[in-house]
């Protein structure tokens, strides 16, 4: 080993206790969603685990965008001014569920389902526009002619739409 490389190993494990590193590879190990926080056991085995990790940059921001991860997922952890009391997650691998600006509205809306549904009742309410323009009246007939064009229509029940068939429960808005 040469004289510079004995210097810079010197240098290198002096400097190595004073550098703080600020951020961290993490795998998530509990989550607290009341409290907008998760446990990490950090993947760099020299750091213990680390409990109460923020899920935002700040404390208490109910009405902002906040992303749960899934448990066994890895996570980047960063600290505010070396203090880690202010670790908070940086970047998510895996996402149980996102919350936009809250969670009273419930889910988002699947737009596709919707789609679906919306247009299932418009071919319907469109079939019975159809059955009204192409009936005849009849002088004396009661609406007899009438009841026959719309009595295909009339007899099918549209299906009520549950909640569950168009909300995404994975994300949620206020």
């Amino acid at each position: 080993m040469t004289n510079e490389e004995k210097i810079k190993a010197i240098l290198e494990s002096f400097v190595k206790g004073m550098v703080h590193v600020q951020v961290q590879a993490a795998k998530v190990i509990a989550v607290n969603m009341n409290e907008e926080t998760c446990d990490v056991k950090f993947l760099d085995e020299d750091l213990a685990n680390h409990n109460g990790v923020h899920l935002t940059a700040g404390i208490d921001i109910k009405s902002g965008l906040i992303l749960e991860p899934e448990i066994d997922s890895v996570v980047y952890v960063g600290i505010v001014a070396n203090d880690p009391q202010w670790a908070y997650v940086t970047l998510f691998t895996k996402l149980a569920s996102v919350k936009l600006r809250g969670d009273q509205y419930g889910g988002m809306v699947k737009v596709a389902e919707n789609v679906k549904k919306l247009n299932k009742l418009e071919k319907d309410l469109n079939d019975l526009k159809t059955a009204f323009k192409t009936w005849i009246v009849a002088t004396g007939d009661g609406g007899t002619a009438l009841k026959a064009i719309t009595s295909t229509w009339s007899n099918t029940n549209i299906e009520l739409t549950e909640v569950s068939q168009l909300e995404n429960t994975e994300v949620k808005h206020g």
